[in-house]
């Protein structure tokens, strides 16, 4: 099924062609964003990384002083 047949609306069929195409590409690259984000947040988990924003206020010091 393509996206073109999901909705009552009457597109010509050259432009169909080019409408599955780009909404296959933009639900690639939703999906690459997706787990780009997830492998972002383990890899922040396993470092034990936080954002800057939510770190606390203490003066900043290396664990090896």
């Amino acid at each position: 099924m393509s996206v073109s047949d999901l909705s009552g609306v009457q597109i010509p069929p050259g432009v169909a062609v080019w409408v599955d195409r780009l909404m296959l590409v933009f639900l690639g690259l939703f999906v690459l964003w997706v787990v780009l984000k997830a492998i972002g947040f383990a890899m922040r988990r396993s470092y034990n990384l936080t954002p800057v924003a939510t770190a606390s206020s203490r003066d900043i010091r290396p664990d090896f002083l």
